[in-house]
């Protein structure tokens, strides 16, 4: 009996210890210095042993290349805050955990001058009420080093520019999440204007159709008052010659296809009040649409000028 009693209250005493133990912090030593490469810390950085809360946040993390120190008390807090004691074993007379940062290579990067032109062909036409403008850099800003790992932003702070002069003046503003350059950028800014072209060389004979045309961008400096503007200009037209593909065409360069032929065979209708005749003619010259060519009456030989109004038709109304 005394046995039994003895190891029962044994067991109490046990359960007793387990329980007020339980309550007991466990002791985690944090690292003297941690080197970390990322925007935030963690308790897991400053304490690697602890296993529950590993990911939780605790600050942001210092700049790159820059350090900071959580000393005695703020460890002290951080243990309090999740319930465990600190081990100092391996620390000497000075408490702290070194924080830093690794700091970022940046790699000298050359901006693409395409991206400068557009930022500042957008801002040309927002100045200048929607009229489309090509940039050229001068020589010295084609090639702008940035020191980052990243394509930066390109914002237009400051344009000067008019359109009696080509040449503007801009400041601009580089900008990546870390880095922050400002340039100032010179170079020509030229207007550009709608022309229709054609696809392809065409010579004299070839009627230009709908088909044939497209629009490019060409500056307006390069265009003559007698460059075509509008396509409606060319359509049913044939070039006087020859025309290249993808140039700006002048008025002199087309002309009205020839639809009468010299020595072909002509009706031609004569027309005078209530008065309408049919005669067949020969014509003595090539003629357009709405050319007046001379023609020879196969009956009596008389040579007359008529108007041409369609493939081998002519009128005469004027009599």
């Amino acid at each position: 009996m005394k046995y039994k009693k003895y190891k029962i209250n044994f067991l109490k005493i046990f359960i007793m210890f387990m329980i007020l133990n339980s309550n007991i912090a466990f002791a985690i030593s944090p690292v003297p210095k941690v080197i970390i490469d990322k925007e935030i810390i963690t308790l897991g950085d400053i304490f690697p042993d602890i296993e529950n809360n590993r990911e939780y946040i605790l600050a942001p993390a210092p700049k790159a290349g820059s350090e900071m120190i959580l000393k005695i008390n703020d460890l002290n807090k951080i243990a309090k805050a999740f319930a465990f004691d600190i081990d100092w074993s391996n620390f000497g007379d000075v408490k702290q955990t070194i924080i830093k940062r690794k700091k970022i290579t940046k790699n000298k990067n050359i901006i693409d001058s395409n991206l400068i032109e557009n930022a500042i062909a957008k801002a040309i036409k927002k100045k200048m009420l929607g009229n489309l403008y090509e940039i050229e850099l001068a020589e010295t800003y084609k090639k702008i080093e940035f020191l980052s790992n990243n394509e930066p932003s390109i914002i237009v702070k400051k344009l000067n520019f008019n359109n009696s002069n080509p040449t503007f003046k801009a400041n601009i503003l580089l900008k990546d999440k870390d880095i922050e350059k400002n340039i100032k950028i010179i170079g020509s800014a030229y207007r550009l204007v709608k022309v229709p072209v054609l696809k392809n060389r065409l010579s004299n004979g070839d009627v230009i159709t709908k088909f044939d045309i497209k629009y490019i961008m060409l500056r307006a400096k390069n265009i003559s008052a007698n460059t075509i503007l509008d396509a409606k200009k060319l359509l049913g037209k044939t070039p006087r010659r020859y025309i290249g593909a993808m140039r700006n065409i002048q008025l002199t360069d087309v002309v009205s296809p020839k639809i009468v032929k010299k020595g072909e065979r002509v009706s031609v209708s004569i027309k005078k009040g209530a008065l309408n005749l049919s005669i067949v003619g020969k014509a003595l010259t090539d003629g357009a649409l709405g050319d007046v060519i001379k023609i020879v009456n196969l009956s009596s030989n008389k040579v007359i000028e008529a108007k041409i109004i369609g493939v081998q038709q002519a009128v005469i109304s004027n009599i």
